[in-house]
C-alpha cells in the first residue's frame, strides 16, 4: 500500500475506485456503500452514480469509471443492495492490481442478504437462452451453482474487478449497453478475447434477491438494444451475427434502425479486432461450457464438417480492419460500369470498393 507523506501526516494513495449505480427509489444503497468502504478500506474512492434517465448500470457504471480520479488503478463496480464480507473488496483490489484479470467473488444472492444460503459461483454463457430475460435472448449469462474459487467462463453476481487501463483499451465495454442486462456478457467476453484471466475470487459477498424491483422499466426496447450492443460488438461471423438477431427479433420488440450506441459499439469491435484472440476462439472453446475454462490442448485444432456443402453468402470484408458485415451494408455510390460499390466501413470509418456479391459453395465448421 503506497503512502504520500505531507509534513506530519501521512496520506494513503488511493487507488482503487468503487463505482455503484443505483435507481433513486434505491433503499439499501446508504447501507451498501458503508459495507464496500469497509471492505474496501483507506485504497478507495467510493463513487455513486445514479441512473436518472432509466439507462441501467452499465453506461452509469461507465460514467463512474471515467470520472474516477486520475491515479486510479483498479475499478470494482457493484450493485447498489449488496454485503461484503470482511475485507474482501481490497484483497480483490490487490489480487487485480498484481495480477491484472477479471474478478467476481463467490456471491450468496436470497432475499435476505444473508451470508447462509448456498453461494453461486461466477457464470456461463450461452449462444442463445429461451428462459432467460428477455425469453430471447442471445450470449445469455447464467449461474454456476456449483464449484469455488478459480477460473471460469465469465463473472456473475454485481460486483466485478478489473485493471482501468485494460478496460479502457477494451473499448469501455459497459459504455455500449442501453439497458438493463449485458454488463457481465461484456466484460467477460471482452476480457477473454483480450486475454485475461477470468476468475471466481475466494471471497464472499451476498446480493439482494428480489422478485420484483421497487421501480418500473417503461420498456423493453433498452433491453433488447444492450443484447443487440453485444452481438454487434462481439461477433466478427456475418452468418453468426444475423442468427443472433434473427433469435433476438422474437422478442417481437420494436428495434431502431440505427442503434443509439452504434459509436460506442464500433469502438468496442474495433479494439476487439487488435486482439490476439477472436470471437471465433470464443465460440468453440468458452460458449455453452460448463463454466469451468479449460485451455485447449494440443492436437484439439480438429474440428467436424458438415459432408455436404451448403450455400452461404461470403460476407462483405473491409480490407482496411478485417471487420465483417452483412450484406445489407449501405452503398454510397456504384461506379458507371456497375460492376464496383463504394462502402464506408462502420467499424473503422475508411472507404473501401467492392464487387457485386456472388452466392458461392461453402464448408461449414460445426460449432464455429
Amino acid at each position: 500500500m503506497s503512502r504520500k507523506n505531507k509534513g506530519t501526516k501521512t496520506e494513503v494513495s488511493k487507488w482503487l475506485a468503487i463505482v455503484c449505480a443505483y435507481r433513486k427509489e434505491e433503499s439499501e444503497l446508504q447501507a451498501t456503500l458503508d459495507s464496500a468502504a469497509e471492505s474496501a478500506g483507506e485504497i478507495a474512492t467510493i463513487i455513486a452514480v445514479e441512473d436518472k434517465d432509466a439507462t441501467g448500470p452499465g453506461r452509469n457504471r461507465d460514467r463512474g469509471i471515467q470520472a474516477a480520479p486520475a491515479g486510479t488503478e483498479v475499478i470494482i463496480v457493484i450493485d447498489a443492495h449488496m454485503r461484503f464480507q470482511g475485507d474482501v473488496l481490497a484483497r480483490m483490489a490487490e489480487q487485480v492490481r498484481a495480477n491484472g484479470g477479471l474478478l467476481a467473488p463467490i456471491c450468496h444472492h436470497n432475499e435476505q442478504m444473508s451470508f447462509d444460503s448456498p453461494p453461486y459461483s461466477g457464470a456461463k454463457i450461452m449462444w442463445t437462452a429461451d428462459d432467460h430475460t428477455p425469453r430471447f435472448a442471445p450470449l445469455a449469462a447464467k449461474w454456476v451453482k456449483t464449484g469455488g474459487p478459480g477460473p471460469r467462463n465469465a463473472v456473475m453476481g454485481a460486483c466485478y474487478a478489473f485493471r482501468r487501463q485494460w478496460y479502457n483499451d477494451a473499448g469501455c465495454p459497459l459504455a455500449m449497453l442501453a439497458g438493463w442486462g449485458g454488463d457481465e456478457e461484456a466484460l467477460s467476453i471482452a476480457a477473454w478475447m483480450s486475454g485475461e484471466e477470468i476468475s471466481v475470487f475466494d471471497g464472499h459477498v451476498a446480493h439482494l434477491y428480489r422478485a420484483r424491483q421497487p421501480w418500473n422499466v417503461p420498456s423493453m426496447t433498452p433491453v433488447a438494444l444492450s443484447r443487440s450492443a453485444l452481438v454487434q460488438a462481439f461477433v466478427m461471423e456475418c452468418g453468426s451475427r444475423s442468427e443472433l438477431m434473427q433469435h433476438l427479433r422474437r422478442n417481437n420488440i420494436t428495434m431502431p434502425e440505427k442503434h443509439p450506441m452504434q459509436a460506442e459499439i464500433d469502438r468496442v469491435k474495433t479494439a476487439m479486432l487488435k486482439q490476439r484472440r477472436t470471437f471465433k476462439d470464443w465460440r468453440r472453446e468458452v460458449c455453452n461450457q460448463d463454466g469451468v475454462y479449460q485451455a485447449k490442448q494440443d492436437g484439439d485444432e480438429k474440428q467436424q464438417r458438415v459432408q455436404n456443402p451448403v450455400v452461404v453468402r461470403k460476407p462483405i470484408e473491409c480490407p482496411h480492419c478485417g471487420a465483417q458485415h452483412d450484406h445489407d451494408l449501405p452503398v454510397e455510390n456504384t461506379y458507371h460500369n456497375g460492376q464496383r460499390r463504394r462502402h464506408i466501413c462502420p467499424v473503422c470509418r475508411l472507404p473501401f470498393q467492392t464487387a457485386p456479391l456472388v452466392s458461392v459453395p461453402q464448408v461449414v465448421a460445426i460449432g464455429i
